[in-house]
């Protein structure tokens, strides 16, 4: 075989090998071509970037990062590249640390460019220097409005996401997110989390009628079908009774645990990852105690916290004070909290506490000591202890707060960002 001819079949393995990763990043296919293509030229260097991107998208991090350090060894004009992708893997990691130090070198090596002060300010708001990520973001927003107006929806785009993951205060994030979304309406990712922004604002009327256009652009939106039921509910009751207000219910703080939970949603460290993170670090004896958990489906049709029954539906008692929370706590099933519920309402006089007669008397049953003492969940999403007779005695901020203590005190990893943990 010739010299052209070694030469054309390499530049199939580089063509084809780009084409796979462009439609579908981890095909297993990409590694074994671009082997190929190093085995004849091993300073390919844009073959070693596509190669790291790939087992990033394995989530092979630890190669892919050997591959990305070994580029920026090299010095030379691939540093910033490497930089980039060193940047987006420890962040996708949640190693703030280092990503950040990759961050500050991209920013380096590109004084003059937006881009890269952006994602700086981006990184630097995961850590607890959240208000100054937040402020060189804005800077970087309108250096891309001066130099690069053709890319404003772009900035927009990312230093939402930036906002979202970092949960930025909604009197941050709504101009951002209007913004972005004016330049890209079909943006439902950033249009979901407005809902929410909106909610806490108290602009009832624009988030009703942002959900309803969501709805008619995608029927199955859960986000704005939950919400647009939310209000069903509210409307109802204020229907009945004449002297509760929407602007009550803002006043309320009840809201404001939508906005944590639609950031912990988007970031991925809700109550579903804090549980996930629990079984890998559970003692047997505790572990050996709970029943098998319910199918999503089956979950979202129950009176109690989805997450916790489809992880698993009730607890067998016999842990002992397996939770920390000072007492023999198991977690109620599915079935028991419906049976508790029913018992509530049927006997009104003798259970005043359990009586919902407006929304912020809301609640969900999570836990049971089988004596007379419940773990709830609150309408303002705070979790407490509640006794006959007593006031709440309120344990923890959140869900995921208490979960992820608990993950800790089993010698588990909190993988929150640093601003946001017990952030309320």
């Amino acid at each position: 075989m010739s010299a052209n001819d070694e030469t054309d079949l390499l530049d199939q393995d580089v063509d084809l090998a780009l084409a796979l990763y462009k439609a579908q990043p981890e095909h297993p296919q990409i590694a074994a071509l671009a082997s190929r293509v190093l085995a004849s030229k091993p300073d390919h260097t844009g073959m070693k970037l596509l190669l790291g991107n790939h087992l990033r998208a394995c989530k092979r991090y630890d190669e892919a990062r050997t591959i990305f350090q070994g580029i920026a060894g090299q010095n030379d004009t691939f540093l910033i590249n490497a930089a980039q992708y060193l940047r987006e893997l420890e962040t996708l990691v949640c190693n703030y640390e280092a990503a950040l130090t990759w961050a500050d070198l991209a920013r380096q090596l590109d004084p003059e460019g937006w881009h890269n002060q952006l994602h700086y300010g981006g990184i630097l708001a995961h850590t607890e220097r959240a208000d100054e990520g937040w402020r060189l973001m804005e800077e970087a927003v309108a250096l891309c409005a001066h130099t690069d107006p053709d890319n404003l929806g772009n900035a927009r785009i990312v230093e939402s996401y930036y906002l979202i993951m970092t949960y930025a205060p909604p009197e941050r994030f709504v101009p951002s997110a209007e913004e972005a979304i004016r330049l890209d309406p079909s943006n439902s990712y950033i249009s979901d989390v407005l809902l929410y922004a909106y909610l806490l604002q108290g602009r009832f009327e624009d988030c009703r009628k942002l959900a309803l256009r969501l709805l008619r652009e995608d029927p199955t939106n859960s986000a704005a079908g939950s919400l647009m039921r939310m209000f069903r509910t509210w409307d109802m009751a204020l229907e009945t009774n004449p002297q509760l207000s929407y602007a009550q219910i803002h006043e309320s703080g009840i809201l404001a645990r939508y906005w944590t939970q639609i950031g912990d949603e988007r970031v991925g460290v809700g109550p579903s990852a804090a549980l996930a993170a629990l079984d890998a670090v559970l003692p047997a004896a505790v572990s050996d105690t709970l029943l098998p958990g319910l199918s999503a489906e089956e979950a979202r049709d129950t009176l109690g916290e989805a997450a916790l029954v489809a992880w698993h539906d009730g607890q067998r008692p016999g842990a002992g004070d397996a939770w920390g929370l000072g007492g023999a706590f198991r977690l109620l099933s599915s079935a028991e909290i419906a049976q508790l519920e029913d018992s509530f309402r049927a006997d009104a006089e003798a259970h005043p506490q359990w009586q919902e007669t407006t929304a912020f008397d809301a609640f969900w049953l999570l836990m049971t000591d089988d004596a007379d003492a419940y773990v709830v969940c609150l309408a303002d999403g705070s979790i407490a202890i509640r006794r006959p007779a007593m006031p709440d005695e309120k344990i923890s901020p959140c869900l995921s707060d208490l979960l992820w203590g608990l993950v800790v005190a089993f010698g588990g990893t909190d993988t929150r960002p640093p601003g946001r943990r017990g952030a309320h």
